[in-house]
């Protein structure tokens, strides 16, 4: 175990010497859990941390063993500090690393096609890292192994020297994530994608409706081809053409989150030829899924950093089981081009709004009871001059179909940091539970001082592909992406 680690470290002395460029480093910051154990100050311990990172043997390794069993495994007082360091990083990687999939296929892209200059951010779990690569060599070299770890291969036809990419769809149990964030980056990039063992090991596998749906819209948009587009298909090719404006509809016939619909077709529109204008039905408050709220509150304004701007409005809240939720998705294209960002500042917060709603036969006082459960948690825990409002809403039947409940808070701080916090009713459980599940998911984000929350960051990761210059920004503590990892299925 310890001999892998110490290994690593054999080699960096060479490759810091074959790095062109060898003035620019890879700057991180320290990791919390290690404070007293000292600070990663030496270049030969930062590459080594990256290396870890990096290789698709050692993150195989490692994530199967625990802090646990690396804790028993290896005696501290008879280790090199630096040893022991790498040891300890290298197992806090492992058990991220299922989670880390967003930042790894974004990076994948970005090496791909030598847009060198974005920085990515990584996340460990239980500290706050950030990594500013500035080393083209050093990307290089890391991007034929992160293909290898996210089972991405990008092929290029000997004869007409076209690329397209071949996907895993089963690679960490991700399901429709992966052909949402594919078809993305397909029809940005303009390369053909194929996406195999789609939804793999599910209890249903293959495409079911509410991914058909968001396949065939974002087809639409781009004037593409979809081959395999049949429901229970298990493989799906799509050859992007030119991103047209103009006005789409699609509707799930489930209660398939429209929130998911967003995101396979908003990449799309902010490289459209015009304005594009989307009608979507499904559920507009779904389980595994952003509530569309959350959306309109917290990811609008975080896309607005970067330059992409969409308006998103609900027509009709639709639930489980029933659907038949709609929103309007207004998308104004990104003629410059989306720009890069540093969000590293928390600042101070100021304010906490939200909405408690109800629809159907519930009444009003379950919105009461989240709201003032969470209202007064959060003025608890908070700061006195922080602003708090939570509104409470009882929607009329021509604006809810079906019966449901839930909860979205929203915080802001000085330098503009937006954060969010939700929780859905559900059958059998308190309506002031769901109120404090999602004043804690605030707090969580607030106590850490992360400038993006949890819910947001694969959705940042994939919508700046394209941007210009470096971006670096503080994410949430326990990983990039699903938390827990079914979040998005």
């Amino acid at each position: 175990f310890v001999k892998q680690c110490e290994d690593l470290k054999e080699n960096f002395e060479k490759r810091i010497q074959d790095i062109h460029g060898r003035e620019q480093s890879l700057s991180l910051y320290e990791n919390p859990f290690l404070v007293n154990a000292g600070k990663f100050s030496d270049a030969e311990m930062q590459l080594e941390i990256f290396d870890i990172q990096t290789n698709s043997s050692l993150q195989a390794f490692f994530a199967n063993h625990s802090l646990a069993e690396f804790h028993g495994r290896v005696d501290k007082e008879k280790l090199p500090h630096i040893h022991y360091n790498a040891c300890f990083w290298a197992v806090q990687f492992g058990s991220t690393m299922r989670r880390l999939h967003s930042a790894a296929t974004a990076l994948h892209y970005r090496l791909r096609h030598n847009i060198m200059a974005a920085a990515t951010p990584v996340v460990i779990d239980g500290s706050y890292l950030e990594g500013v690569y500035n080393c083209d060599a050093l990307w290089s070299d890391a991007c034929c192994r992160l293909s290898v770890a996210m089972q991405v291969e990008v092929i290029t036809d000997a004869s007409s020297g076209l690329e397209w990419v071949n996907v895993n769809g089963s690679c960490y149990g991700l399901g429709g994530q992966i052909l949402r964030m594919g078809l993305a980056l397909s029809a940005v990039r303009d390369i053909p994608i194929t996406v195999n063992k789609v939804r793999a090991g599910r209890k249903n596998p293959g495409l079911r409706p509410q991914h058909l749906t968001g396949l065939q819209i974002a087809r639409d948009a781009c004037n593409g081809k979809l081959e395999g587009g049949q429901i229970g298909s298990c493989e799906v090719s799509f050859y992007p053409d030119h991103i047209s404006g103009g006005r789409y509809m699609a509707d799930t016939q489930t209660a398939g989150s429209v929130s998911l619909l967003v995101q396979s077709v908003l990449p799309c529109a902010l490289y459209a030829d015009s304005p594009s204008c989307f009608v979507l039905r499904g559920g507009t408050n779904a389980e595994f899924a952003p509530q569309v709220d959350y959306t309109i509150q917290v990811f609008r304004k975080v896309l607005s950093w970067f330059g992409g701007e969409f308006q998103l409005s609900i027509n009709k809240r639709g639930f489980y089981p029933m659907g038949k939720g709609e929103v309007t998705l207004k998308v104004k294209p990104s003629v410059e081009g989306l720009y890069a960002a540093d969000f590293t500042d928390f600042g101070e917060l100021v304010y906490v709004y939200g909405t408690a709603y109800v629809s159907g036969v519930l009444p009003i006082k379950v919105a009461h009871k989240m709201a003032d459960a969470a209202q007064q948690l959060l003025l608890e825990k908070l700061p006195k001059n922080v602003e708090i409002y939570i509104d409470r809403i009882k929607e009329h039947a021509e604006r809810g179909m079906g019966n449901g409940s839930g909860i979205v808070l929203w915080a802001e701080t000085t330098t503009g940091c937006v954060l969010g916090g939700a929780a859905l009713g559900k059958r059998g459980r308190g309506a002031e539970e769901d109120g404090l599940t999602a004043a804690n998911e605030i707090l969580h984000s607030v106590e850490r001082r992360a400038c993006v929350d949890k819910y947001a960051q694969d959705q940042v990761e994939f919508n700046i592909i394209e941007e210009e210059g470096t971006d670096c920004i503080y994410l949430e503590c326990e990983g990039i992406g699903h938390m827990p990892v079914k979040r998005n299925k």
